[in-house]
């Protein structure tokens, strides 16, 4: 795809709504599943990554309908005790999430995905599997993974995790739905807790707490699969989609965003304390709760001038997705804008960390990367530029924004990748660049 932009920005408003949350759909279909009776799922994403854990679902022998744009789900069983082979496609939450609910099931079955997903380390989660009693293998700590037969529920565990990682968590709770004894879960850092409030939504017992070091803690009580009950389930706006609107919000002075039905999950909220940081100014009105998750409208204003900030480690696992959208941003900050302790974003759709540098780089951004940290200078022009990204929904994100700061055309190899979290930003940046008096034209190879 290649993007080039004629323009003399000037404010707008942009009004509408966003996709689904990725991470709640993946979480609406593997609870679905299990729960007992009808689960009504509305506003879900239909994306690549998250049509991968329908199709994994109904190797379940799971009855999923259309129903209104969404999907009905009849779950709780009886489950096969053979699924066969699953593919994961890209979706690294499919193959994590779903490996958990196989292994707590006892399902015979095999994950595999595409190449991209088969470089991702399985392994943090094939260790603990393996603790609780579960049969499961994996290629040297990668996809495919084997899960076998096994006779009898699965054991408890108490584990601490390496790294802050909801994947991983989520994982292990799915898994300990059917465990005869309690699953206690640890993390350094509390990362996001979809799934621990979709649970008690639908009826699971959870206990959460913090610890005296100042770590996170999950207590799941022993056979808790029997107490999911299907409910309705709306699924709020992405934060992660909202993101790459906002940052184009930002980067015009007096422009104005606003959106409608986001999730404002406090453990997704850290790319809107940077904003703030940064000068842009930011409201959310509205608030209330819809399926144990906080949802509201959010209104951007786009400032004179971006600020140069920093993200701090600590929180990292709370705007894990947005990194890529905010070192844009960073790009029209006066001064350095600095980013600490990124090492995840290199275990992701690719190595987020290297490519930032790397594909801006080629643009003409002036970005150093010292071990996971990376520093971002603003102020420079960006130039047209053949960019890739990488086969990463978030670095096509990233790209087409830089893009609209470029002088010149913008090749972007890849940007088929959007499918998978945000089917029709295209589309939408297209309408908000309009807005803003430019115009957007798009040349597919």
């Amino acid at each position: 795809m290649k993007l080039a932009f004629a323009h003399a920005p000037r404010p707008f408003t942009y009004e509408g709504e966003i996709p689904g949350d990725k991470s709640m759909t993946h979480r609406a279909l593997l609870l679905g599943a299990m729960a007992k009776g009808r689960t009504e799922i509305q506003r879900p994403l239909r994306s690549a990554d998250t049509l991968a854990t329908l199709e994994l679902i109904r190797a379940l022998d799971v009855q999923v309908e259309e129903r209104d744009g969404g999907w009905v789900v009849y779950g709780g069983g009886p489950f096969p005790p053979k699924a066969g082979t699953i593919d994961c496609g890209n979706s690294g939450t499919t193959m994590r999430l779903g490996a958990g609910l196989l292994a707590g099931l006892g399902v015979e079955a095999t994950l595999v995905g595409d190449d991209s997903l088969s470089r991702r380390p399985m392994g943090r989660i094939v260790k603990p599997l393996r603790l609780m009693g579960g049969c499961i293998g994996s290629h040297e700590g990668r996809a495919p993974l084997t899960l076998g037969p096994r006779e009898g529920s699965l054991r408890g565990l108490r584990y601490r995790l390496p790294v802050a990682s909801a994947q991983i968590k989520s994982c292990l709770l799915l898994a300990g739905l059917g465990a005869k004894e309690e699953v206690t879960i640890r993390e350094p850092l509390l990362s996001r807790d979809h799934t621990e409030r979709l649970f008690r939504y639908l009826g699971v017992s959870l206990e959460e707490s913090w610890t005296p070091s100042g770590e996170h803690q999950v207590l799941l009580q022993p056979h808790q699969g029997s107490s999911l009950v299907g409910k309705v389930i709306r699924v709020p706006g992405d934060p992660s989609s909202a993101a790459p609107l906002a940052v184009l919000t930002a980067l015009i002075p007096g422009a104005r965003l606003v959106l409608h039905h986001v999730g404002l999950n406090p453990s997704r909220g850290g790319f809107w304390q940077v904003l703030k940081r940064a000068g842009v100014e930011v409201v959310f009105r509205q608030e209330r709760e819809e399926a144990g998750e906080p949802v509201g409208t959010v209104e951007v204003v786009g400032p004179e001038a971006i600020e140069s900030f920093s993200v701090l480690p600590e929180e990292v696992p709370h705007l894990l997705d947005e990194v890529p959208v905010l070192a844009v941003l960073a790009l029209k900050a006066k001064g350095v804008s600095s980013f600490y302790g990124l090492s995840e974003l290199r275990v992701k759709e690719s190595d987020r960390v290297s490519a930032i540098r790397e594909e801006l780089g080629k643009m003409g951004g002036m970005i150093v990367e010292r071990g996971d940290d990376l520093f971002v200078e603003g102020g420079h022009l960006l130039r047209g530029a053949r960019v890739s990204s990488r086969g990463d929904h978030r670095l096509a994100m990233m790209l087409s924004l830089a893009s609209f700061l470029a002088r010149g055309e913008v090749e972007i190899e890849g940007a088929e990748a959007l499918s998978v979290s945000f089917p029709t930003f295209r589309d939408v940046l297209r309408e908000m660049v309009e807005e803003a008096g430019g115009r957007m034209e798009v040349l597919e190879r």
